[in-house]
């Protein structure tokens, strides 16, 4: 996926924390595969939403290259898109069928730790969160986290997604090389707009995406290296994508979530990464030395609730899945004007700890003592 697949304009929004919360019971996921009786006679009153309802998309099928495939048709039809997202979203919020996302659905520990190094940004309180993290394949190449969401965290996205998909009002393919999934961006032509996951993916950014990526990779990422993001959701299986070719992101950051439950089974698909090892040797007579690149292909199994964070620039793929599916919420974070960087910073250039938790200069929301990771959240 290198280069830039859409022009993409993201301001940052500064959003306030939610009160911890529980995610509602089965029954509501029942009622959003389920139509209500309520939500089948809004859906036919509406204009926009019944229109857009009945459109027929451009069919997705190339797998390499389609970030443009059916692009005029998106354009054409985006102002009445744009009108069916805010009926549908208006629909949903007087219902109230949908759980709310904020930050108690992080993993407690992860939560708490990344909280107190908002408060207190010092080498002890960035290492004992480095340690909760596990550094895969080799050294500052890619992070994981077992859990990043808690289980019901997990479940609650995938319960907004699943009423958007329950929404019947067309979607784009989230990328050139992925055909299903959601494009989770209302500024481009097909992309969705639903607020309450927007917000949820701006604190999720703002608090933890990008001040973790600046620790983790201080010699890449600079205050404006990550200043905007483009989030999609990628859907695998058998009947659809198989798996994704070797590549490498627009972004100089990703984040790569799985979104599938602990109960829910598929087979295979791990992810892999390339890294290119350089070896040197004395070539001829007159010893001079050469040097050669080995590729080396490294497998990792993504669990449900994995979480992987990595740099842009590095190859990986995806293999292919024999059965199920397997759900991804993947992020990319890039610098203004849509630039990439890949040149290292040297080490007096590097941000300072006090600037990698900063949002321009400004504290997080978590500022004070309410910074507590279980205490003293605000409803959005």
């Amino acid at each position: 996926m290198r280069g830039s697949i859409f022009s993409v304009s993201f301001q940052v929004i500064s959003v306030l924390l939610c009160m911890p919360s529980f995610v509602l019971s089965l029954q509501i996921k029942e009622n959003l595969a389920d139509e209500t009786e309520t939500t089948t006679r809004r859906r036919v009153s509406t204009n926009a939403w019944a229109a857009a309802a009945q459109l027929q998309p451009p069919e997705t099928s190339v797998t390499v290259g389609g970030e443009a495939e059916g692009s005029e048709w998106w354009l054409g039809h985006e102002s009445l898109l744009k009108q069916a997202w805010k009926e549908w979203e208006v629909a949903m919020i007087e219902e109230g069928s949908l759980p709310l996302l904020n930050a108690s659905l992080i993993h407690p520990e992860l939560r708490h730790k990344v909280y107190e190094c908002w408060r207190n940004p010092t080498a002890d309180s960035e290492e004992q969160l480095r340690r909760i993290w596990n550094e895969t394949i080799a050294s500052r190449l890619v992070f994981s986290y077992k859990n990043l969401l808690t289980e019901e965290g997990v479940e609650a996205v995938r319960i907004h997604l699943e009423a958007i998909a329950n929404s019947n009002i067309p979607r784009r393919r989230p990328n050139g090389m992925n055909r299903y999934g959601l494009l989770l961006d209302p500024s481009i032509p097909g992309g969705i707009a639903h607020s309450p996951l927007h917000l949820f993916l701006d604190m999720l950014i703002n608090d933890f995406v990008r001040p973790l990526g600046r620790l983790f990779f201080p010699s890449h990422v600079h205050l404006d290296d990550d200043a905007n993001y483009y989030a999609f959701t990628i859907r695998y299986s058998s009947s659809e994508d198989l798996q994704l070719k070797e590549h490498s992101d627009a972004s100089v950051i990703t984040l790569n979530l799985n979104l599938n439950l602990a109960k829910e089974n598929y087979g295979e698909s791990s992810i892999y990464f390339v890294t290119d090892d350089v070896q040197t040797k004395v070539d001829g007579d007159n010893d001079a030395l050469s040097k050669r690149m080995k590729r080396h292909r490294h497998e990792l199994q993504f669990e449900p609730g994995m979480a992987l964070l990595h740099r842009g620039f590095l190859r990986h793929g995806a293999m292919p899945i024999s059965s199920g599916q397997r759900h991804n919420l993947v992020i990319w974070l890039y610098g203004k004007d849509g630039s990439v960087r890949f040149a290292p910073y040297e080490l007096h250039e590097q941000l300072s700890r006090e600037q990698r938790w900063s949002q321009g200069g400004k504290m997080s929301q978590c500022d004070g003592d309410t910074c507590s990771a279980e205490l003293n959240f605000d409803f959005l």
